[in-house]
């Protein structure tokens, strides 16, 4: 889109894949991060360039928080997505759905802990479907392809994090910088790890609501302008300057 914009000197704004980050601070509410966590993932069966997909958990709360986690993701309802008690849907196409297994072979190759999922759902219902049980993957290398690659599909990698620095490295170790998640109950911390981390949308706390008028955009290749707000018009509105001489002014 770039290449054939640039024919013209074609104004546009992009907003492309993500990899996005979420941290979870030790003093976190423990249901509360659950649920928010689970919404990142899992919103259109992880089809959602704003997917939180990879997990920092901060090592005092890292085990709870996981055992938690995996518990939840276990006791999701994957089926038709027209059904109210249905978590997950389908993946979108056949693609899909052999893309988003094929990054799950990737990390078993590498020698990855599956901690949930990571295969096609065992009913018998679902076997000729697109679907794909939501998986959790532990032990990756963080320079991994499943750790820095845009999956499109309901795979969460998991880090642990004990400073602060190593924590906002990790974040921003990505090509990606669409947006991030952090669950704190201290809005000073929030405040400062928002700024840190290179993404155009954080939700604290909270995640995936896009209330009118927000804009929508991203850091690096996650890329360029902001769409859904007054800044959209902004980087399709010219500014014309006109500078006018008063001596040269003829008055009647």
């Amino acid at each position: 889109m770039i290449k054939n914009a640039a024919d013209t000197i074609t104004d546009l704004t992009l907003e492309l894949g993500g990899k996005s980050p979420v941290v979870i601070y030790p003093d976190a509410n423990l249901e509360n991060a659950v649920d928010v966590t689970l919404n990142a993932l899992v919103f259109n069966t992880g089809e959602c360039c704003a997917a939180g997909t990879r997990l920092l958990i901060h090592e005092d709360i890292h085990d709870e928080f996981l055992d938690t986690f995996v518990a939840e993701i276990e006791d999701l309802t994957i089926g038709d997505p027209l059904l109210e008690a249905t978590d997950l849907g389908p993946k979108v196409t056949q693609t899909e759905l052999e893309r988003t297994m094929r990054y799950i072979r990737w990390a078993r190759e590498a020698d990855a802990a599956i901690l949930a999922g990571g295969e096609k759902p065992e009913d018998t219902a679902l076997s000729n479907g697109y679907f794909v049980s939501p998986t959790v993957i532990g032990d990756l290398d963080h320079g991994s392809r499943p750790a820095q690659e845009e999956i499109f599909g309901p795979v969460e990698t998991v880090f642990t994090w004990s400073s602060y620095d190593e924590m906002i490295e990790l974040a921003n170790e990505v090509e990606f910088g669409l947006a991030a998640g952090i669950i704190t109950n201290d809005i000073n911390q929030a405040y400062k790890t928002a700024k840190d981390i290179e993404a155009g949308n954080i939700w604290v706390n909270t995640y995936n609501e896009f209330p009118a008028g927000q804009p929508f955009g991203g850091y690096k290749k996650s890329g360029s302008g902001r769409e859904t707000a007054l800044e959209t018009l902004e980087e399709y509105t010219q500014t014309k300057c006109i500078n006018i001489s008063l001596e040269s002014v003829i008055h009647d």
